[in-house]
């Protein structure tokens, strides 16, 4: 350990040189650090005294001055502060630890920096011979990862990307994010390796709301062929997504049209039911006689399959910048984990890769109903003629739909003939 005298001087000085916003802390927490050092350094030698002897308690008088140190670099951070802590935890054998703080001190130039890269080093070296140096990324970032080594003892971070020393041997990780599946994983190391961990979550079901009204109490409901209930159904609770909404009655013609059901949101659905089957002669339903059309007009069809076709080429565009963001961040090499900018470049092309991702499978889901409802249409057939003027007639009619919103695109349509 350095002499006091001497330690406070280049301290002070280099506070008021090297870290000017430091500098601007209030005087009184950075007298109260330069006090705290002088306790802990006083701890330090009474420390090296005992363990020079050979006697047990230098381990408590280390863990004082620790105890002074981190409380006066919380008041008043400084390399020099973060030096003492790792030669502290050096001493006590807690190589990870002062791998740590030799790492943080070193992001400065300051007086013993050429002592605290040839402690690093020879401490780097010792690590290798019984861990493998870790880097941990997951997305989404913000996840918490608890690390359980071979030996029984955990760590856990609370975001990514990360770097550590693991023990060697069988490592299990665990990933949690409230809005995501939990990931559970067990990586066997090797001492010296350079291990890299890619961990991604899977979206937990989000749940939205649903409420169905129609004119015909008792009226089954599904989505996307499930049976979920019947009339009148208030506030459901069902994962979000793109469904088929389906409203059947028994002598009633099937309603059906797509439906998106997004987080924490109420979607909220009226349906007219129209009677089914064709009047016997001279009979009338609903109070006028009813005569059809032999299907919708084809223009229809053609319409839906060529914004259909037109959707999914869009798709295939959102596909080609989702592969080229990817390219890029994968080109980002793992960065030394004391620099932000490349860890903060990488998180932004993911992101953006995995947003055009999903925006090209919405395309192609959206593209491929539309395409399908057009082919459907024309295989119905019908013309463009209107029903004879002498009869009260229900002529097809086609209603098109879009519903969006956050992360969710939408597109149908509701046909009656």
């Amino acid at each position: 350990m350095q002499r006091l005298a001497a330690y406070l001087g280049v301290f002070a000085a280099l506070a008021m040189a090297t870290a000017p916003a430091l500098a601007a802390a209030p005087d009184r927490d950075r007298q109260r650090a330069e006090a705290l050092v002088a306790e802990g350094l006083s701890y330090a030698r009474a420390a090296k005294a005992l363990q020079q002897k050979g006697t047990a308690g230098f381990r408590a008088e280390y863990g004082k001055a620790i105890a002074k140190f981190e409380e006066a670099n919380r008041l008043y951070p400084h390399p020099e502060i973060q030096h003492n802590l790792a030669r502290a935890h050096e001493e006590l054998g807690h190589l990870k630890v002062a791998f740590e703080w030799y790492s943080q001190a070193l992001k400065q130039d300051y007086t013993y920096a050429s002592d605290g890269r040839a402690r690093l080093g020879k401490i780097e070296q010792q690590l290798r011979e019984s861990h493998a140096m870790l880097t941990v990324r997951t997305t989404p970032s913000d996840t918490n990862v608890r690390l359980v080594f071979s030996d029984g003892t955990e760590e856990t971070h609370v975001s990514t990307p990360f770097q550590t020393w693991a023990l060697a041997g069988t490592l299990k990780i665990v990933a949690s994010n409230p809005e995501f599946k939990t990931g559970n994983k067990d990586y066997e190391l090797k001492a010296g390796e350079d291990r890299q961990v890619n961990l991604v979550l899977e979206t937990l079901p989000r749940q939205g709301f649903l409420e169905v009204n129609a004119n015909v109490p008792g009226a089954k409901v599904f989505l996307s062929e499930v049976l979920i209930g019947t009339l009148p159904m208030q506030s459901v609770t069902y994962p979000a997504g793109i469904y088929e909404l389906k409203v059947t009655a028994k002598g009633y013609l099937d309603h059906k049209e797509q439906l998106v059901i997004v987080k924490d949101q109420l979607a909220a659905v009226t349906v007219a039911l129209l009677p089914d089957g064709e009047p016997d002669d001279g009979g009338e339903v609903g109070g006028g006689r009813v005569t059809r059309d032999d299907g919708p007009p084809t223009w229809i069809g053609v319409t839906l399959i060529g914004l259909g076709v037109g959707t999914a080429i869009l798709g295939g565009v959102f596909h080609g910048k989702a592969f080229d963001f990817n390219d890029q961040a994968n080109k980002i090499p793992i960065s030394d984990p004391r620099n932000e900018i490349d860890d903060a470049r990488y998180d932004s092309l993911f992101g953006k890769a995995k947003d055009n991702q999903t925006y090209a499978w919405v395309s192609y889901g959206v593209g491929a109903v539309l395409v399908g409802t057009g082919i459907a249409l024309l295989a119905i057939g019908g013309d463009d003629e209107a029903p004879p003027a002498s009869s009260v007639a229900v002529p097809p009619r086609f209603v098109p739909s879009v519903q969006a919103g956050p992360g969710y695109l939408g597109a149908g349509g509701t046909l009656t003939f």
